[in-house]
């Protein structure tokens, strides 16, 4: 196996915005890939070049979950000891209300892995988890106990024993992904 030293970089964002946080959540069940995604060679120059709807049935579409504003939140850990590294992808965010179809939509996620894609606040799409390693989340529902309290569920998932961290979706992939409308 070849060697490769660092690169140079300027990783201070002098003189150009980062901003942080994320707007929408895209979810596919792990059940629904045909075969692998992403998988090791769908890894190219830091970002996700492997198009999901090569590996999806004809025609599906990304459902999407808009999300309370500040609400979403994903992290990747590099972890292990030398010679055993790997990465953790870890998941939250909130939806907020209490309906039959909330409750009916959480109910979905039982014991069902996911593979996520985040919309962040630059229109960067983040790929969180794959369809052979997907992120199994839990959930937690509150009430609040005043009227600005937060009622609805807290979403969250983590999973361990990525070859890579939390990676960009291709500007390309991005151009050819099709999402589902939101009921009327």
């Amino acid at each position: 196996m070849a060697v490769t030293n660092f690169t140079s970089l300027r990783v201070n964002s002098h003189q150009s915005s980062n901003p942080a946080g994320a707007k929408k959540v895209a979810i596919m069940l792990a059940a629904m890939f045909t075969a692998e995604w992403p998988v090791a060679a769908d890894v190219v120059g830091g970002e996700i070049t492997g198009d999901p709807a090569d590996r999806l049935p004809v025609d599906q579409e990304w459902p999407v979950y808009e999300v309370p504003h500040k609400s979403i939140k994903f992290d990747d850990e590099k972890q292990g000891d030398p010679g055993y590294q790997n990465f953790k992808h870890m998941l939250s965010y909130e939806m907020a209300g209490f309906s039959k179809e909330l409750a009916a939509e959480m109910d979905k996620h039982i014991n069902a892995g996911v593979v996520y894609l985040v919309q962040t606040n630059d229109n960067k799409w983040a790929v969180i988890g794959t369809s052979q390693n997907p992120i199994f989340t839990t959930y937690q529902g509150t009430s609040g106990q005043a009227g600005t309290d937060k009622r609805g569920k807290i979403v969250t998932g983590e999973q361990d024993g990525y070859a890579w961290g939390i990676l960009p979706l291709s500007d390309a992939v991005v151009a050819a992904l099709t999402f589902e409308a939101f009921p009327a």
